[in-house]
This record gives C-alpha cells, structure tokens and sequence, in this order.
C-alpha cells in the first residue's frame, strides 16, 4: 500500500455563475470606456459638423480606437490574475476560476491565446465575413442584435449541459470550476 495522492474531486461552476462573471468583465470593459469615451465625444459634439467630413472621419477613427484601448486595459488588469489564479475579475467575484480539463492549473498562454484570443478572431471573422455579404447600414442596424446574440447563444448554451464546457473550454483544453 503506497502513499497514493488522489487529486482533488472537480465541481464544475454553475453556467449562470460563468455568465454572471462574464457580464461583469463586459462592465468593466465599459467602465474603463467611459474615461476615454466622455471627452472625445464631447469634443466631436462641441467642434464637428456633417461637412467637416476628414474632421469627422478622425472622430471616428478615434471612436473606434476607444474599445480597443479599454480591452487593452482590461487584459492589463486581468492578465495578472489569470497568471496567479486563473481567473479574471469576473470570475473572481463569483469565485471561480479556470483549470485544465484534468483539475491541474491552465497556464495563462493557454488561457489568454487559446481560450480567448481564438475565439475573438473567429468571432472577428464572422464580422468581417457578414459586412463583406451585407449592406453596411444593415450591419450596424440589424446584424448587432441578430448574429451576435445567434453566436452568443451557440458559444454560451453547452455551458447548461452536462459537459458544461464552452466552445472555447474544448478549443484550449480548459474547464471552470468553482475556487
């Protein structure tokens, strides 16, 4: 009779758990827009017109560029977090984190370029794909609540399912578990 180590038992997290954190990963996200967001806009209402047209496509440009610097911030305040815990800020609040499929910690590459870089350029290339197939107004007007909440619902569903594993928990190897 050896001294056999049993790995600890996995209890998988709650899909509403996994949903909650991640809307509170969208909140933070658009919290940190709204620093950037208020002056430039304000500047653009105060100072452009509709015939200030290379003025107005810098505003643009510059609207557009605000995300991308809140996700930059994001994963600059979560990227510890997953090295150290596994877990971003959401899914620190509602204590759960993500682990291999075997129970054993996910490296923070694995989690960072698999499990969320992936899937932000496959969702990239649907975009992508859809304004090159449909008008431009449409894409703004009625692709936003149709594709995405579609894409949402295929990405987000297996998480009620008895395997409770996302797209991107099969594509990086990972599963959530409760901390």
């Amino acid at each position: 009779m050896g001294n056999r180590i049993e790995p600890p038992a996995i209890e998988h997290a709650e899909g509403s758990s996994r949903v909650l954190a991640v809307l509170c990963d969208l909140l933070l996200i658009i919290v940190l827009c709204i620093p950037c967001a208020i002056p430039v806009h304000y500047f653009a209402l105060k100072n452009l017109s509709v015939s200030d047209t290379p003025e107005l496509i810098g505003f643009l440009l510059i609207s557009f560029s605000i995300p991308v610097l809140a996700i930059i911030l994001f994963w600059a305040i979560n990227f510890p977090l997953i090295h150290k815990y596994g877990q971003t800020v959401g899914k620190r609040l509602l204590y759960i984190k993500i682990v291999r499929s075997n129970g054993t910690p996910a490296s923070v590459w694995r989690i960072f370029f698999i499990r969320y870089l992936l899937v932000f350029l496959l969702w990239l290339t649907i975009f992508i794909i859809s304004c090159e197939t449909l008008p431009f107004i449409c894409i703004f007007l009625v692709l936003p609540p149709v594709l995405p909440a579609f894409i949402i619902l295929a990405h987000v569903f297996p998480i009620f399912s008895k395997s409770y594993r996302c797209l991107h928990d099969v594509f990086a190897g990972t599963i959530v578990v409760k901390a």
